[in-house]
């Protein structure tokens, strides 16, 4: 089962879950589509937001809104592994 609202169409979306994406810090919890869950990652953290979709679609509906760019390191490897087109320098042009 999933609770909070269903939209049946891509023109009827809110805005939010259409074009709304953030880093870290700068994501909003809206409340109409996110349960506003908190979390620690250990006992020695602070509390921290921790989204989770009150949507048809649950998280999946807001999970293509946080975007966290691979470390210099991971392209790095990639190249290692054979994918040259993939360095770090490359993938910024």
């Amino acid at each position: 089962m999933e609770a909070g609202p269903d939209y049946p169409d891509c023109e009827t979306l809110p805005f939010d879950l259409k074009y709304g994406w953030g880093t870290g810090p700068d994501i909003v919890i809206d409340g109409i589509h996110d349960w506003q869950f908190t979390g620690r990652a250990s006992t020695l953290s602070a509390n921290m937001p921790v989204s989770r979709g009150k949507v048809t679609g649950s998280t999946s509906a807001i999970n293509g809104q946080v975007f966290l760019r691979p470390l210099p390191e991971d392209f790095e490897r990639w190249v290692e592994w054979g994918n040259d087109r993939w360095s770090f320098k490359e993938c910024l042009t």
